[in-house]
């Protein structure tokens, strides 16, 4: 027999300078053809709820990239753990986690769980998904490396991981777990929304699953997915909640009548990302060159342009455990700066006002994607950082490259990041650092050899860096764990694969019903449509204690006890 024990993972609040009401995400966008979202209430429960949005929907296929994403902010797809709105990881298809060994974890299913078809949700069904999600989506690996989901007792689901980790339910928290089981060639989900009509990268139609708690208090859905920031501002006066609005559109849209602005603080993070695949003589491949470009950065500045959030140096927000205060200072160093450059070997030129090494001038292609309003809207302001050093600074905002890429502003940074190697030197990249509260999901995946990320700064891997996030994998309580993400933080940016920019605000429209409604929302773009909305109590659920194998009731150590005297049995007699 093996012990079992009830894992208390570390509760990680994600207590930005902001009140928890604040930290509760608003996200979404839509049209409904012709409708508006009209009037202080919604009139029956028919009437739909209008949301829009920025956020690529590609395909319903969850095994792909980051597909589970969308599910899950459409209110779909679930996973076994998840973040509430106050920071906490949850149960959610599961009900509990336990150790068994330093690589295998069981975790408990809620009983009587259904997916949306009406059929109950089975231990063996688990199993399936994470063993295909597993083989199939390089996202799952990046924290627990090879997984084997087996079925060791009814209502439990065993993992098997090739790498350690002491926080399984906060890995099983992440979107790239998205649960679902296949019928035929389609998907079905748990979530309390379930797909009507799905349209790639435009509408998804949804409506309340019949076989959710509280189904009858909610209401049909339709998100639509805007093709920029202006013209989701243009449609907010008819949509019931438009998500991640530009700066520039925010005086407008508070002069409107029925349109109410909302800002907020977030755990996304704006950053730069080197292309590390480059090589000499591209100047991206100088530790010098990527460190001055980093202290020429003005912060502040960028703050300023996207009216809110934080310059920082910091790979994690402030206010969370996570936050490295000794980086220096968020302005702009153009002395050290330039001291670096000219000991790269990029001189000044007097006369042209540029930085030249073997008669060629040191030139950067700058690129960024479209659908987060706000990368494009900081381009003008870090180029006009770097054009003051003497760096000659290629702009270039996706979608804008006809001839040369595929107009689709994401299809064109998908093809730039498998080019070999990427097409661009520095790329200006949005990301949820705090997706689950801790900080191994990020750093495993964009900064770990084995990360599924790190296409992001050209494939780039460090020795080091895996030492220092092999040690974080492992620490235990939340001293331990500040204390080795700090020092895989240095090891980090000693290298400088990437420069982290802005802890942003977001902003977004809610229509007068959505006031009335109380409508909150929570965990960046990740929970738009979360099971909470409409409903007029919310239940809190008991807490369970894990039970593994190893039942209260004695039924699950009989069934395990029965098993392993078959097996040790069969040993004896068969051979």
């Amino acid at each position: 027999l093996f012990v079992t024990f009830r894992l208390v993972s570390i509760r990680l609040r994600v207590d930005m300078a902001v009140s928890n009401s604040l930290m509760r995400v608003i996200v979404a966008l839509a049209s409904f053809g012709a409708a508006t979202a009209a009037g202080d209430t919604f009139s029956s429960a028919d009437d739909v709820l209008l949301g829009g949005h920025l956020v690529p929907t590609n395909t319903q296929d969850p095994r792909e990239g980051s597909n589970g994403w969308w599910l899950v902010m459409h209110g779909v797809g679930e996973k076994l753990f998840t973040l509430n709105s106050d920071g906490e990881i949850v149960p959610e298809v599961a009900q509990s986690v336990g150790k068994v060994s330093e690589f295998e974890w069981d975790v408990d299913l809620k009983p009587d769980y259904k997916w949306s078809d009406g059929t109950a949700v089975t231990a063996q069904d688990i199993a399936d998904c994470l063993n295909e999600l597993n083989r199939t989506n390089p996202n799952t690996q990046s924290t627990l490396g090879d997984i084997e989901a087996t079925v060791p007792c009814d209502g439990t689901v065993r993992i098997k991981t090739s790498r350690a980790t002491h926080i399984m339910d906060a890995v099983l928290a992440d979107y790239v777990f998205t649960m679902y089981k296949k019928d035929g060639s389609n998907f079905v989900y748990t979530g309390p929304y379930k797909i009507t009509e799905f349209v790639a990268n435009d509408h998804v139609d949804l409506v309340p699953n019949t076989h959710y708690p509280q189904h009858t208090e909610r209401r049909p859905v339709k998100m639509t997915k805007y093709a920029n920031g202006d013209a989701l501002a243009a449609d907010a006066a008819n949509l019931d909640i438009a998500f991640n609005l530009p700066v520039s559109t925010l005086d407008t849209l508070r002069a409107t009548a029925g349109v109410n602005v909302r800002s907020f603080s977030i755990t996304q993070v704006y950053m730069m990302f080197y292309n590390m695949a480059k090589t000499a003589p591209s100047p991206i491949a100088d530790l010098k060159v990527r460190q001055a470009i980093d202290l020429a950065i003005n912060r502040e500045e960028l703050q300023q342009d996207l009216e809110g959030g934080h310059g920082t140096r910091s790979l994690f927000p402030q206010g969370t455990p996570w936050y490295q205060d000794n980086l220096g200072s968020s302005l702009a160093d153009t002395a050290a700066a330039g001291a670096l450059l000219d000991a790269a070997g990029w001189t000044l030129d007097g006369t042209t006002n540029k930085r030249t090494k073997d008669g060629v001038d040191l030139t950067i292609d700058l690129f960024t994607y479209a659908f987060r309003p706000d990368l494009c809207a900081m381009q003008p302001e870090i180029a006009a950082n770097l054009e003051a050093l003497g760096i000659t600074v290629n702009v270039i905002c996706s979608g804008t490259s006809p001839g040369v890429y595929d107009d689709d502003d994401w299809a064109e940074t998908v093809s730039r990041l498998a080019a070999e190697p990427p097409d661009f030197d520095i790329i200006i990249w949005s990301q949820n650092v705090l997706p689950t509260g801790d900080p191994a999901h990020f750093l495993n995946g964009f900064f770990h050899s084995a990360g599924a990320n790190i296409d992001k700064t050209g494939d780039w891997s460090s020795a080091a860096v895996d030492a220092k996030l092999d040690a974080l994998s492992v620490a235990e309580g939340e001293s331990a764990r500040v204390a080795a993400t700090a020092e895989a933080h240095a090891a980090i940016l000693a290298e400088q694969p990437v420069s982290h920019l802005v802890t942003p605000s977001w902003h977004y429209s809610l229509s007068d019903r959505m006031v009335t409604e109380g409508y909150t929302a929570y965990g960046a773009d990740y929970y738009i449509i979360h099971a909470e909305m409409f409903l007029t109590t919310i239940p809190v659920p008991a807490p369970v204690a894990h039970r593994g194998c190893l039942s209260t009731d004695g039924a699950g150590a009989t069934r395990a006890f029965v098993a392993g005297a078959a097996a040790l049995l069969a040993a004896v007699f068969l051979h």
